[in-house]
C-alpha cells in the first residue's frame, strides 16, 4: 500500500493513492487542517463559503488542490492586513430613522395573510411590525398604513427634526415657563 504525506502535521496516513488522481480530504481532516471545527465547515457550506466538496454518497470528500485554491482567496493580502475584495464580508446599511426595510407576506390560514417589516422607530431602535389582510397585497397596505401610524404617533410638537423652524422649541419652552 503507498501512503501520501497527510496535510495535518506532516505525518504519513495510510490512504492509498492511486495514480493520476488527488487525494480527498474527509470533514473531519479539514477541519482539523484548517483549525476548526467541523460544524464550522458545515455552516460554512450552507452559507456558500469554504472549499468546494464533492459528495460521494452521504459523506463529503474535498479535492486538496479545491482546499488550497480556497485558501489562497482568504489569505490576507499583507500581514495584519485586510482580505480580499471577494470574500470580504459587507454589512447591511442602516435603516434611516422612520424607515422600513423589504415587507415580507406569508399565508396564515383561512384565507388571511400576514406581513411583516422592521422599521427604525424615531428612538433609532429598529422594531418588527405586523398586520394582517384577506390578501398579501391588503396585508401590505394594512402594514404602510400602520408604519405612517407608528410615525405620527411618535412625533409630537415638541419634538426637533431637521424641518422645525428655530422659534418652535423656543416657544415651547416660553408655554412651559
Amino acid at each position: 500500500m503507498n501512503h501520501y504525506a497527510s496535510p495535518v502535521g506532516g505525518e504519513e496516513s495510510p490512504q492509498p493513492v492511486i495514480s493520476g488522481l488527488e487525494p480527498l480530504l474527509s470533514i473531519e481532516t479539514l477541519a482539523e487542517y484548517v483549525g476548526v471545527p467541523v460544524v464550522t465547515i458545515y455552516r460554512w457550506r450552507t452559507e456558500g463559503k469554504g472549499p468546494c466538496a464533492t459528495r460521494i454518497g452521504r459523506h463529503l470528500k474535498f479535492a486538496l488542490s479545491d482546499v488550497q485554491a480556497w485558501l489562497g482567496t482568504v489569505r490576507e493580502a499583507a500581514p495584519g492586513g485586510e482580505r480580499t475584495s471577494e470574500s470580504a464580508p459587507v454589512a447591511r446599511p442602516r435603516l434611516p430613522v422612520g424607515a422600513f426595510g423589504e415587507i415580507s407576506t406569508r399565508p396564515v390560514g383561512n384565507g388571511r395573510f400576514r406581513a411583516r417589516v422592521r422599521y427604525r422607530d424615531t428612538d433609532g431602535r429598529n422594531r418588527q411590525v405586523e398586520a394582517h389582510g384577506s390578501s398579501a397585497a391588503a396585508a401590505k397596505r394594512r402594514l404602510r398604513l400602520k408604519t405612517a401610524a407608528v410615525n405620527s404617533d411618535r412625533k409630537s410638537s415638541a419634538e426637533v427634526t431637521g424641518d422645525t423652524a428655530c422659534a418652535d422649541p423656543v416657544a415651547y419652552w416660553l408655554d412651559g415657563i
